[in-house]
């Protein structure tokens, strides 16, 4: 067992998973292959202390890294029920993500349209140099000072 395995069994007082059922001994191995418990007959033929072997390694693995103490408190429903609540939240984390997605791409989509709408106003493709609004409302002064010069020639012909 390494380090890492003795601090980790220490901290949840007992072998670490994943264990196994060896079925030739009846007995159940931790990860390294030591035996941990035995499981004896309770039949004629066996079969009880195969199911019964089984059964236990797969509790048992099915439960790694669960506090044995909150087990025992709690049980399996009270760790399911958290695990339901945790699975919600998943579920509203990846709507939530989704929807991040959705405006990300209509931010972008409105970027483009002001830069098209920019780029008509003023008629080249830049970066606005006042601010989009500024740029159109110089756009439209200037407009508006050329049409005055215009009307200006005119009554002079």
């Amino acid at each position: 067992m390494s380090c890492g395995e003795r601090e980790k069994a220490a901290e949840m007082g007992h072998t670490p998973e994943p264990w196994r059922f060896n079925e030739a001994q009846a007995d159940i191995d931790g990860q390294n292959g030591e035996a941990i418990a035995v499981c004896y007959w309770n039949d004629d033929d066996g079969e009880g202390a195969l199911l019964n072997g089984r059964r236990i390694v797969a509790c048992v693995n099915a439960c790694a890294g669960i506090d044995t103490a909150y087990l025992e408190q709690y049980g399996l429903p009270g760790f399911a029920e958290k695990i339901s609540e945790l699975v919600e939240q998943l579920a509203e984390l990846a709507a939530a993500r989704e929807e991040i997605e959705r405006l990300e791409e209509n931010h972008e989509a409105a970027c483009v349209i002001i830069a098209e709408m920019h780029a008509a106003a003023v008629g080249e493709v830049t970066g606005p140099k006042i601010g989009v609004v500024e740029d159109v409302a110089e756009v439209r002064k200037q407009l508006a000072a050329r049409d005055l010069v215009i009307k200006q020639m005119r009554e002079a012909l």
